[in-house]
């Protein structure tokens, strides 16, 4: 492994005039997200989330991604982007940042999921996270980021649309396309189409099932069920 680390470093470093997307966590599964986009020698990346042990892993609670490639650059990581709260997508920030010591953007209900865990972390007193707001950009030279609402299980989950000289990546982070959402306000299909309209280099995306053919059902029929099961129920119910 430590081979194969070294050529993929070389090979990175050596042609740094172009733009590369490493998954160094969550790439075919479903935990431990963490993504990088290099743009000219600059980095930014994409969540940074924890996952479950199972069997397979006797005394251990929890996975983390492994961060040593970009630590070793750390001093060009521009920027952390959360997409969102889930614990997949944002919880090993507080066992990682202290190794990274970069910006963190996220929307204002993620912020404060941070917030919150970075009290019993004092390492990570010192963060600064920077809310964003869909619908304006962030400029971080090369890259210019553009944040799209997108519909979700959890508050203000958002999509980036990454500008760079070599041309626009599409980075959804997880996301569904519920007519009916419980949570905020449906996607706006105009807002992709024109994204779609300027071009796109690529998609890099996560959206479980969706390799399965057929649509899946809006959030909302889930809170009609439980409603309909409620009323069936004899004393009391907890939540």
């Amino acid at each position: 492994c430590g081979i194969r680390r070294n050529k993929m470093n070389d090979k990175i470093d050596k042609y740094q005039d172009g733009i590369y997307f490493l998954p160094l966590g969550g790439s075919e599964e479903f935990v431990v997200n963490f993504n990088l986009y290099s743009c000219n020698g600059k980095w930014i990346a994409f969540d940074c989330g924890m996952g479950f042990a199972d069997h397979r892993y006797p005394n251990v609670d929890i996975l983390l991604p492994d961060p040593a490639f970009i630590e070793e650059r750390k001093q060009d990581l521009l920027g952390l982007v959360i997409t969102h709260a889930h614990e997949d997508h944002i919880g090993a920030v507080p066992y990682l940042w202290p190794r990274l010591k970069c910006p963190i953007f996220c929307t204002p209900f993620t912020a404060s999921v941070l917030r919150e865990k970075f009290n019993d972390y004092p390492n990570c007193k010192n963060a600064e996270i920077i809310e964003i707001i869909p619908g304006r950009k962030i400029e971080l030279d090369p890259f210019i980021l553009h944040f799209i609402s997108v519909t979700h299980s959890i508050p203000q989950a958002v999509a980036t649309i990454i500008e760079t000289p070599h041309g626009n990546i599409v980075h959804s982070g997880d996301w569904n396309l519920d007519p009916n959402p419980v949570l905020d306000e449906a996607i706006d299909p105009d807002s992709f189409k024109k994204v779609g309209d300027a071009g796109v280099l690529a998609y890099v995306g996560d959206s479980t099932n969706a390799p399965i053919p057929g649509r899946a059902g809006s959030e909302s029929e889930v809170e009609e069920g439980l409603s309909r099961l409620f009323k069936t129920c004899q004393g009391r119910i907890a939540i």
